[in-house]
């Protein structure tokens, strides 16, 4: 094999780890901004509801990033 070869292998294996690297990124990013979307709401049903905005929001919310979690580690 010649250098030239294998000098672009070596290229071609750094940039496909470094688009799976934004690539996985990006998801996590998206699985964050989906969480806090999903906890403003269930934050403004319960202050409809309840009135102080809180009651039952931390179980909601650990519920929500745990299923969030077992989807990005699929």
């Amino acid at each position: 094999m010649s250098l030239e070869f294998i000098a672009a292998l070596i290229v071609a294996n750094i940039g496909g780890a470094i688009a799976a690297w934004v690539a996985l990124n990006s998801r996590v990013s998206a699985n964050e901004q989906l969480t806090d979307t999903i906890r403003s709401k269930i934050e403004k049903h319960d202050h409809a509801i309840y009135g102080n905005g809180r009651k039952g929001l931390n179980e909601r919310v650990t519920v929500l990033e745990s299923t969030s979690q077992r989807k990005t580690n699929a």
